[in-house]
């Protein structure tokens, strides 16, 4: 059925809404239960019933109601006595088990006389559609005042989740099909694409009509990442106006990047089909099926819509989920994710207010988190597992560089720069020890510039050349905060909550004596300097947020830890992003590549065969953006009793304006409760929408 005109005027329909009177109609339209084709239509007064709209479930549409109907109404439909309506187990009654119904709330126009709605002045009734339903039951009732109909009804979802149809019979394997050949001596197993499978199992199973099948953001063909697994390291050559994969350098290039063994390098294309195998037990659903679909593509639904369309779609959330500058160096801009729903639907304001009934908001003090800790595992380059960790909080910076700092620095086991704080008096003396001297301190004589320390196997003081005293000058925050925790009086957790963990990684990363600054009361000074600012393999990262509004300074720490094992790396993996291509291979592919105007490279057959499925990466930087946005408001929500709105959908943006009790902002619908009776009041339950995570 088309959509009324009418029900894209918001203005119009916003000026029904606010009219004082009004006089209202429930129509049933029976609709065949294969081809859904109208057979009749069945108006009268609603004695009871209601429909709720659920936008977090598959099932998005219920509805039960009870209409007095006319005995005249039974002749349209070529019958020859109104005790048909009673019998509905009968096959051919106008309500029975091999029938669909359509339901709509009309209105009379009263707007039909105002020059302003001239456009709709055709209209007597204003009708609003609120879905296609299978009956899942159905009773009849009659007395001096009619016959009375009653219907408990699903949405069309229910021919696929088993409750009327939808039921697989036998094991199945939905992913691939076999081919034989034209002798049936020999088959083959090929690949099913996922959006097939969709439209078979909903087809064969559920019964839809292929023209009813909608879907959406799932193409034919992906880039898949793909990994390099050859025994030689291989050069990604960029320059001379060509881009090339080389085992050699390539001199005069404008960028080689190496790639060793295991390293994703770019993307194949390839037919966009199930990862592994698709297969469901005997007895099982087909929204079973789906289910799994949805859960291996990640951010999608589907649901019926309201003209009786099967929908698989894309959920769209967000926006900027990528960093936008220098991982090194962020700030609160990288973190942020916008909304990304369309503008809003409705507006309750000082104009609608006559429309609320009552209104409440319950926001959750305990969601707020301020302090975010992500652990994940890597891999070793020897295959074994290794914790990785990333913390986030939302705190002032120390800034760096306003003090030298006095230290013993030195090269532990690892190879890896150390710093210990030398203190006068309680650690440091600058004198040569003697036998009596405290073999807990350091020792340094200033006229050979020798430093002391107890040695326990020796039993005796030592003289360790590879020490050296020096003053230390932060240019990194994350180091200025390590030598603030290194030299703190209290070394306590509770006031040096980032010691620990500094303590254990921050040198991993920087080298704090990475540019000499020349010398500081006679010793030298040094500065700090990232050893590698390729963040691959970063096993730590600090970060803290300024100018949020949910401080630590004012709030107190209130930490969300996480430990995921999907998380294995520290920050996104740039991988190139070109295609690559057999170029002993069949051509046919290189001409599609060029048609859709992909970037790519087309390689030896002994390159290519050294390419393989990769990706798999998922950054505790990306994770911790979803926890940001999950924990960074109050996960406020409302509900508001009011007239009925039979046009508002679950999963649309409202916007809510009352000072009284503090809601103002914009939300989205996540469920209604509509009544089909004239003297009924609608409930809305709606989440607060945040624009931006802090």
């Amino acid at each position: 059925m088309a959509k009324a005109v009418y029900l894209n005027d918001k203005k119009f329909l916003k000026a029904l809404d606010l009219e004082p009177f009004k006089e209202q109609y429930i129509k049933i339209t029976v609709l065949n239960f294969v081809t859904e084709q109208p057979l009749v239509s069945l108006e009268g007064k609603c004695t009871s019933g209601s429909c709720n709209l659920n936008g977090s479930s598959n099932v998005r549409r219920t509805a039960s109601c009870s209409v007095a109907v006319d005995f005249n109404g039974i002749y349209r439909f070529g019958y020859s006595t109104a005790e048909q309506y009673h019998n509905v187990t009968e096959i051919n009654n106008l309500i029975s088990i091999n029938k669909k119904v359509q339901l709509e709330i009309g209105f009379t126009n009263t707007l039909q006389e105002l020059d302003e709605w001239d456009a709709y002045k055709k209209y007597d009734t204003i009708w609003f559609p609120l879905g296609v339903y299978v009956i899942k039951a159905a009773s009849v009732s009659k007395n001096n005042g009619g016959v009375n109909i009653s219907l408990t009804l699903n949405d069309k979802m229910a021919l696929l989740n088993g409750d009327v149809g939808g039921t697989i019979p036998a094991a199945t394997v939905f992913s691939e099909s076999e081919l034989f050949n034209a002798t049936g001596t020999s088959k083959t197993t090929e690949k099913i694409l996922i959006k097939d499978i969709i439209r078979k199992v909903v087809m064969e199973f559920g019964g839809e009509l292929a023209e009813n099948i909608i879907i959406t953001d799932i193409p034919d063909e992906i880039n898949k990442v793909m990994k390099w697994v050859g025994k030689e390291d291989i050069y990604l050559v960029e320059g001379n106006g060509k881009t090339q994969l080389s085992f050699n350098e390539i001199n005069g290039a404008d960028k080689k990047t190496l790639y060793t063994f295991g390293q994703d390098i770019g993307y194949m294309r390839e037919p966009f089909v199930y990862p592994g195998t698709l297969e469901c037990s005997a007895g099982e659903a087909v929204t079973a099926v789906l289910d799994k679909i949805k859960n291996a593509l990640g951010n999608y639904e589907y649901f019926y819509d309201l003209e009786g369309h099967f929908v698989f779609q894309e959920i769209k959330n967000y926006l900027n989920t990528a960093p936008t500058g220098t991982l090194l160096d962020l700030d609160k801009s990288d973190f942020e994710m916008l909304t990304n729903f369309s503008v809003s639907e409705y507006r309750f304001d000082a104009e609608s207010a006559a429309l609320l009934t009552a209104i409440s908001s319950s926001p959750q003090f305990p969601n707020i988190k301020n302090d975010f800790v992500i652990w994940g595992t890597t891999k070793t380059t020897t295959g074994a597992d290794k914790p990785i960790r990333y913390h986030l909080a939302f705190q002032d910076k120390p800034t760096p560089g306003q003090v030298n700092y006095f230290a013993l620095v030195y090269t532990d086991y690892r190879g890896l720069q150390a710093v210990m704080p030398l203190v006068a008096g309680e650690n440091y003396q600058e004198v040569k020890p003697t036998t009596e001297s405290d073999r807990t301190k350091y020792y340094y004589d200033s006229s050979t510039k020798y430093i002391y320390h107890w040695d326990d196997e020796r039993e005796c003081f030592r003289v360790y050349p590879d020490y050296e005293i020096c003053y230390l000058q932060s240019v990194d925050w994350r180091t200025e905060l390590y030598y603030q925790g290194l030299y703190a009086e209290d070394k306590t957790f509770a006031k040096q909550p980032y010691s620990a963990e500094l303590n254990s990684e921050w040198t991993k990363i920087v080298d704090v004596k990475a540019t000499s600054l020349g010398t500081h009361n006679g010793f030298p000074l040094y500065a700090d300097g990232f050893r590698t600012t390729d963040t691959t393999g970063y096993e730590y990262w600090l970060e803290l947020l300024e100018g949020t509004k949910f401080r630590i300074e004012d709030i107190g720490r209130r930490t969300k830890v996480i430990s995921d094992k999907a998380v294995n790396c520290i920050f996104p993996v740039k991988i190139p992003e070109y295609a690559y291509i057999n170029a002993d291979g069949d051509t046919a592919e290189d001409r599609e590549m060029i048609a859709k105007n992909q970037d790519y490279i087309q390689v030896s057959e002994k390159i290519f065969n050294n390419l393989v499925l990769g990706g798999g990466q998922f950054s505790a930087f990306e994770k911790v953006k979803e926890l940001l946005y999950a924990h960074t408001n109050y996960n406020e929500s409302i509900s508001i009793t009011c007239v009925p709105i039979y046009y508002l959908e679950p999963n649309t943006r409202i916007t809510v304006c009352d000072n009284d009790v503090g809601v103002n902002g914009d939300y989205l619908i996540k469920s209604i409760s509509l009544p089909l009776t004239p003297n009924g009041t609608s409930s809305i339950s709606a989440a607060k929408i945040v624009e931006k995570t802090f």
